[in-house]
């Protein structure tokens, strides 16, 4: 298949495509269970996912053999049919014109191929890592590297073709890997990446056998430390160095509680503070009234402070 992009609802920019759409439509495609209408919500009251009782492949059964069996015999009113079918259209023009042969290997790899360009070696030339050899090649080589490109037929990867400038003749080359023999192009990059990406499970067993075997021949050894003892690899200079690191942060205390002043007796300024004993359910005696403060000299609106409240 190919994709054609092209206006909306403009069928004159595909015309060959959109006639075949709404001719397999309205012969095959809406009889069969599921069909959902050639626009949304233009069958009203079904349920075309509950009705789908066939399956892709089935799907595809149904419309190869309408085209085979019924399109091909349908008169055409396109241009030059003039109601014939198809299939009388095609005896005409073999019987006119002959048929067409198929193209070769040699011209589908030279006019329809992908090219990838190279170094030749010793061993041949690589396209998208695949190798390539033949006597010509190396003939025309001769033992030194030289630049030429590649034709391949992603389809069929038995040979390819070698083209260089300022060289006329097209060097066919065979594929060097039989592996790749059967394959298509993209079939064989996937098995080279299959082969390249470890096994899940097998890494993890080898892992694990590689972590036994260095554990066990370090203790065998030994020149390394039992990791097992701490007092083996815990030094004196990683513990000054875990040490330095500290060395800017402030350490400070835990703050112990202490005798504080009573409730409602903060600011006093009596020289001797009442205190209360934290936790404590009732005052401290040296809240007693024997306590109390003296008068101030005149002048005077507080007593120095001599003790601190904190």
């Amino acid at each position: 298949m190919t994709i054609i992009t092209s206006r909306s609802s403009r069928a004159t920019d595909k015309p060959h495509i959109e006639t075949l759409f709404g001719t397999t439509q309205w012969d095959a495609v809406n009889f069969l269970p599921g069909y959902t209408g050639s626009r949304p919500g233009e069958l009203k009251d079904y349920d075309p996912k509950g009705s789908a009782k066939i399956t892709s492949d089935e799907l595809y059964g149904t419309l190869t053999r309408y085209l085979v069996d019924e399109y091909s015999h349908k008169p055409h009113r396109g241009t030059g049919m003039f109601e014939a079918t198809p299939w009388e259209k095609l005896q005409d023009i073999v019987k006119t014109y002959r048929g067409i042969d198929a193209p070769t290997q040699r011209q589908r790899c030279l006019h329809l191929g992908v090219k990838s360009y190279a170094t030749t070696t010793s061993e041949g030339v690589k396209a998208f890592n695949i190798p390539f050899n033949s006597t010509a090649l190396q003939a025309f080589a001769g033992g030194t590297a030289r630049k030429v490109t590649i034709h391949l037929d992603p389809d069929d990867l038995r040979h390819a073709y070698v083209t260089a400038e300022g060289h006329g003749d097209t060097i066919r080359v065979d594929l060097s890997m039989t592996a790749f023999a059967d394959l298509t192009l993209e079939e064989a990059i996937r098995l080279m990446e299959e082969a390249a990406v470890r096994n899940p499970k097998s890494q993890e067993l080898h892992d694990a056998h590689l972590k036994e075997v260095r554990a066990r021949r370090a203790r065998e050894s030994g020149f390394l430390p039992d990791t097992r003892n701490p007092s083996n690899y815990l030094t004196t200079t990683q513990l000054r160095r875990r040490a330095d690191q500290l060395s800017q942060v402030s350490i400070r205390p835990q703050g112990v509680a202490r005798l504080t002043a009573r409730p409602g007796h903060v600011t006093d300024r009596a020289g001797t503070t009442p205190t209360y004993i934290v936790g404590a359910q009732k005052a401290s005696p040296s809240s007693s009234s024997t306590n109390a403060p003296k008068p101030r000299p005149g002048g005077k609106t507080f007593a120095p402070i001599k003790d601190s409240k904190l």
